[in-house]
């Protein structure tokens, strides 16, 4: 694929088009080599092409304006592999797509309206229609920075219960029997903390308000706040306490860009409480669900699920209702940049907003088992031991590999540049599997 310096790209009778380039031997934009008019695929709506062809980076034209580019199709060794995604989206900017340099990022194309394929013969081409089902693996791979595992995976009993990054380290829990142990991530195999905790009061779910400040829910009914540390939680003072303690506590809450804090807890039992930045109040009603998980979801209003599950909850007003719930069985959910994020049971991420469920991506045949906040976008941890990307507009980067097949639980947590993640290796066994993770290789 080539520029060429001169001439613009032609229009013949009416018809928009590129002009492609016939080489029958040797490399670069000779001379010699033969200008053919080629029109552009038929997609009268699209606003943006995409060329892809094959040993070069794919290339964005806007068809009203294709500006000087040309297709060099060296047919000496038979016919090139040449795809066009046509995009009703002016969004996408116009000019080459390049892979994400190690360290950095990389961003995939969201799903186009049409596909065409390049037919050549002779000194003829035309364009069609392809299915978009193979497209995507040749754009994400090359689109998406790759994750791999850094470190050698490793060990450690129990379940996992939440994650924090902590400096270059991350400190995490592990339910075990009921008891809550925590560790930090030491270069490579986890180091076990102390246990501060009373009986029972140990962190079951916990929300970072900012820096080292954090809340958490929990094995006694109970909410407390506390500093994180490299080496646990400390500065630990009481905030809540619901009528039972018998019973483990999730939380979630948002800060604003006022720094007024916002929690929403709830019980096994159902109980849920309010924080509004004052002081705690007990919201009317229950949900009598089993497992349970609670995001804040907008001012004044959070989002229960059951796991499992399609069962729903909202928190609104001071009081909870249900709701209808999305098209399968409940694995994570998350508050995000992009909004209040659930994880599936057949790999689909979708987006709550105004009671109504939204796909923002799927992967196939995986539970989605955690999602969490990234710049622009969200990662999320799959039951098949992989990790992906979404990104908004862009779209969604094919899951990776890094762990193997897990269980029913599973957490992923930001660790610098990089990603830190654990899985329970099966559903019956109480062995979770960790690793560090970096983004773009090692």
């Amino acid at each position: 694929m080539c520029f060429r310096k001169g001439g613009p790209s032609p229009k013949l009778g009416g018809v928009r088009g590129v002009w492609w380039v016939l080489a029958v031997a040797g490399a670069g934009c000779a001379p010699a080599d033969v200008d053919l008019f080629l029109a552009l695929p038929p997609a009268p709506d699209a606003s943006r092409f995409v060329f892809d062809v094959a040993g070069a980076d794919p290339v964005v034209l806007d068809p009203a304006d294709p500006g000087d580019f040309a297709l060099r199709l060296d047919v000496s060794e038979g016919a090139p592999a040449v795809e066009v995604l046509a995009y009703d989206d002016e969004a996408l900017p116009v000019g080459p797509l390049v892979a994400a340099p190690a360290g950095e990022i990389g961003l995939s194309l969201p799903n186009p309206d049409d596909v065409f394929t390049l037919v050549v013969d002779g000194e003829l081409a035309s364009w069609e229609p392809a299915s978009s089902a193979a497209l995507s693996s040749s754009f994400l791979r090359r689109l998406c920075a790759p994750i791999t595992a850094v470190t050698a995976s490793w060990d450690v009993p129990g379940f996992p219960q939440w994650a924090e990054p902590i400096g270059d380290e991350v400190v995490f829990a592990m339910e075990t029997a009921g008891e809550i142990t925590m560790y930090r991530t030491d270069g490579g195999a986890p180091v076990m903390l102390a246990n501060p905790f009373e009986r029972r009061a140990a962190p079951f779910s916990v929300w970072r308000a900012a820096n080292d400040s954090v809340w958490y829910g929990a094995t006694n009914g109970r909410v407390y706040r506390g500093r994180l540390t490299r080496d646990g939680i400390v500065d630990i003072t009481e905030q809540y306490a619901f009528p039972s303690s018998f019973t483990d506590v999730r939380i979630d809450g948002h800060l604003d860009a006022a720094r007024n804090i916002e929690l929403f807890a709830v019980t096994d039992y159902g109980d849920v409480a309010h924080f509004d930045g004052n002081g705690f109040t007990a919201v009317d009603g229950s949900v009598e669900f089993g497992e349970q998980h609670i995001a804040w979801h907008a001012p004044g209003e959070a989002l229960i699920v059951e796991n499992e599950t399609t069962n729903v909850a909202v928190v609104r007003g001071g009081r909870i209702r249900r709701i209808a719930g999305p098209e399968e069985v409940v694995h994570s959910i998350a508050q995000t940049a992009l909004g209040t994020m659930v994880g599936l049971g057949n790999g689909t991420i979708t987006r709550f907003e105004a009671d109504e469920w939204s796909t923002v991506g799927r992967q196939p045949s995986a539970f989605v088992l955690d999602i969490i906040d990234a710049d622009g976008g969200l990662y999320f941890l799959l039951a098949s031991g992989r990790v992906g990307r979404f990104h908004d507009p862009q779209g969604l980067c094919e899951a990776q590999g890094v762990l193997p097949v897990l269980g029913f639980r599973g957490l992923l947590s930001r660790l610098g540049d990089g990603l830190f993640v654990i899985g329970e290796l099966n559903s019956s066994a109480a062995v979770t599997q960790g690793a560090r993770l970096a983004i773009g290789g090692p």
